[in-house]
């Protein structure tokens, strides 16, 4: 599940999936076994933390609480909470 929240944050943030592929499970598939990259001219208004979060989620698949804990949610959504 984190693997597509990874897949939509990418996309919403840059206007691309993170890789091109024929379907969306393979998309997820080739994001989630770390073959993406970020192509920094078109990242250049994104933040570190929201690119080192992307990264958490797709390469992480237990990354729930350490994603809440991340900086660019953790200092920004403090009424979040763990389950």
């Amino acid at each position: 599940m984190l693997g597509v929240c990874g897949v939509i944050m990418y996309a919403v943030l840059c206007g691309y999936p993170p890789v091109f592929c024929p379907s969306d499970a393979q998309v997820l598939a080739e994001a989630c076994s770390g073959n993406f990259s970020f192509n920094l001219d078109d990242w250049l208004n994104v933040s570190e933390d929201a690119m080192n979060l992307i990264s958490v989620l797709l390469q992480d698949h237990d990354a729930a609480e350490q994603a809440l804990d991340h900086g660019s949610i953790g200092n920004k959504a403090h009424m979040a909470t763990k389950a």
